[in-house]
């Protein structure tokens, strides 16, 4: 390499030369365009996005709780034998509801009729505790259930 004077001069020049500043900026501009796209890309992306998502959104059919609800169930009902004693079935809804007198425990727990709470059935099955179940609807179902009139279904254990 040489070091003299003239070549550091003109190494100089060539540093602070206008051609290379401009090349320089040429690349500096360049680089900056080419982010300002890729950003306005992504803006562009994700606005192309949310709104694909919303038309989706907008076109989904309405869901009703006739919709979600399954149809056309059957619910068997048997005893401790094992014996068929009714069947309940509707076309149109998910049961049917019928009032018994009397049934068990252990019937309410296989079927899972809806009598009570599934939990509360099992705990009355093994403390051995027969349930009283009523329609609150009825006018004064509670009063008349204490009084000793009772007309719900006795489930026992």
């Amino acid at each position: 390499m040489n070091y003299g004077k003239s070549n550091l001069s003109r190494r100089k020049k060539q540093i602070s030369s206008k051609k290379k500043r401009k090349k320089k900026r040429v690349g500096v501009r360049f680089f900056k365009a080419l982010i300002i796209c890729f950003l306005l890309l992504i803006v562009i992306g994700a606005a192309g996005i949310g709104i694909y998502v919303k038309k989706v959104i907008d076109n989904t059919p309405e869901v009703t709780a006739k919709d979600i609800m399954p149809q056309g169930y059957t619910t068997n009902i048997v005893d401790s034998n094992g014996t068929l004693l009714e069947q309940l079935k509707d076309s149109d809804s998910n049961r049917v509801y019928k009032k018994y007198d009397e049934i068990s425990i252990q019937t309410v727990i296989d079927q899972k009729l809806g009598v009570m709470d599934l939990t509360a059935s099992i705990m009355c099955m093994e403390n051995k505790m027969p349930m009283m179940v009523f329609g609150l609807n009825e006018e004064n179902s509670i009063v008349n259930t204490l009084k000793g009139k009772f007309s719900g279904t006795k489930v026992t254990v």
